[in-house]
């Protein structure tokens, strides 16, 4: 439903609140590709990636790197929970309402915003290389008027 969230909490790690499906994206997957996985590996529900409603970008971060941190809009293509045992405590689908009431995380609480309309997310297109021995490559905006309507 429109006006629910899937969230988890995780088996291990330090974070004991509810939080978002998500993880490390693969050598070569694409946002897109990677959130779908994870949300999948996690809890079991598939879905349909839709837009970045968020994005955090960090440095000097584990192993000195930089760190890319999305927050993304799904489509939830079956709603049954199979969380994975090893990861995943609980995985339940919970009131945006009592998300953002429950979580401290300022990233967390502006994506929630977003998705209910209070700014705008960035859609993706795929678009040909300007190279031609170059793959095609995807472009993340805010959507302009010819765009479809965002998280329909």
């Amino acid at each position: 439903a429109k006006d629910q969230v899937l969230v988890i909490r995780e088996s291990r790690g330090q974070f004991t609140n509810w939080k978002l499906p998500g993880g490390l994206a693969s050598l070569g997957e694409d946002f897109g590709e990677a959130a779908t996985r994870e949300v999948l590996e996690e809890t079991g529900v598939h879905c349909r990636f839709q837009s970045i409603l968020t994005l955090r970008h960090q440095h000097n971060l584990q192993f000195g790197r930089s760190d890319i941190y999305l927050i993304v809009a799904m489509e939830a293509l079956s709603t049954e929970l199979r969380p994975d045992d090893y990861e995943v405590q609980e995985a339940r689908w919970m009131d945006i309402d009592q998300l953002a009431d429950s979580t401290p995380h300022p990233m967390l609480q502006r994506a929630l915003e977003v998705y209910q309309g209070q700014g705008s997310a960035l859609v993706e297109e795929t678009h040909p290389s300007v190279i031609p021995s170059r793959p095609p490559y995807l472009l993340y905006h805010a959507p302009g008027a010819e765009d479809p309507p965002q998280n329909s």
